[in-house]
């Protein structure tokens, strides 16, 4: 919620559930390794469409940058051996620095 906080709810302890619903969809495209613009548009139609809120897709890039680093970060550290994972900190360094 650091970086996309389309209705301004991440100081909300009650709230922080709150785009728990969307992630299936993003996840899907980011799995599928959708271009960045299909998954900002995605991400305005959900802002726009479900939230019925005014979006303009600014700063949506480098939350899709973000959302492609977890992504990346996740599917390393699933690849590593689980009795071996030393190089999980490197990991998270490298995919998670914005």
């Amino acid at each position: 919620m650091d970086k996309w906080d389309p209705i301004g709810v991440s100081g909300v302890p009650e709230a922080q559930d709150e785009y728990d619903g969307y992630i299936g969809g993003i996840y899907r495209l980011l799995a599928s390794r959708a271009k960045e613009k299909q998954i900002i548009d995605h991400l305005y139609k959900i802002e726009t469409q479900n939230m019925e809120s005014e979006s303009s897709k600014k700063g949506h890039k480098e939350v899709v940058k973000a959302l492609m680093k977890i992504y990346e970060f996740l599917a390393a550290y699933n690849k590593t051996d689980a009795p071996d994972r030393k190089n999980l900190r490197g990991l998270s360094l490298k995919f998670l620095a914005v």
